[in-house]
């Protein structure tokens, strides 16, 4: 994902509410976001469960939390800080932080 910008992601179903979400289901999973903004998701800017993902150049402003950190069947979450991602509400002005919620990805969103 490049030079994008995501608003007011919300929960389907009562779940997550994050504005990128990578999930390591059948197997490995990755992803890059650089030059986006993320704001206002309901939960996380970015999560990854079990998958690769690299972040650079972005901005996530005013989420419940910065980064969920999850692992996922057997798999840790890997992040590649590519520099220049700040986050903070009202204004991205620190470094973003990864964290675990021990959270589990949503079921089959048919």
């Amino acid at each position: 994902m490049e030079a994008c910008t995501l608003r007011d992601t919300a929960t389907v179903g009562g779940i997550l509410g994050d504005g990128v979400v990578v999930i390591a289901l059948d197997g490995p999973a990755e992803a890059t976001v650089v030059g986006t903004r993320i704001e206002q998701s309901q939960r996380a800017a970015v999560s990854s469960f079990g998958g690769n993902t690299a972040l650079g150049s972005s901005t996530f402003v005013c989420q419940s939390f910065d980064i969920a950190s999850e692992a996922w069947m057997g798999r840790t979450p890997v992040f590649e800080d590519r520099g220049a991602v700040n986050c903070g509400c009202p204004e991205a002005t620190t470094p973003c932080v990864a964290q675990s919620y021990a959270l589990a990805p949503p079921g089959n969103l048919e």
